[in-house]
């Protein structure tokens, strides 16, 4: 009789977790986009700042799901919060003498100025000597 009592334990325990195992499963993030855009590199940091994700790291292109060139940057994007496409904004174009800019962290004050950090010497062009600036919103 014992081996019966443990048959509805044993049910219950492979059903909680081919449940759990499902719900991963969905949560894991697709391989290809749908409609969005995508950049062509690492990723290293990511905030967002009102209806806009800004994403930071070491890449030249933001590129649609095939691949096709949509926007020239470097190490800094941006896409709208909602659709995932490239937001239609001014991207501050980074840059380092010596080789690729890249973008390590992002960081969005209270009243949405976007700060970033990483290995670059000019934004815009115009010299920065630490390698962090704020940009106003």
């Amino acid at each position: 009789m014992r081996p019966l009592r443990r048959l509805p334990l044993a049910m219950t325990s492979l059903i909680a977790v081919i449940a759990l195992t499902a719900s991963m499963a969905q949560a894991l993030p697709a391989t290809q986009p749908v409609s969005s855009g995508m950049v062509d590199g690492p990723v290293r940091a990511m905030a967002q700042a009102g209806g806009v994700i800004w994403v930071g790291g070491q890449f030249t292109q933001i590129q649609d799901q095939g691949g096709a060139l949509l926007q020239a940057v470097n190490g800094l994007a941006a896409f709208d919060a909602v659709t995932g496409a490239p937001a239609q904004i001014h991207i501050p174009q980074v840059s380092l003498t010596t080789g690729p800019s890249t973008i390590y962290d992002l960081s969005v004050a209270s009243d949405g100025t976007l700060y970033l950090a990483g290995d670059f010497d000019a934004v815009d062009g115009v010299p920065e000597e630490f390698g962090v600036v704020r940009l106003r919103r």
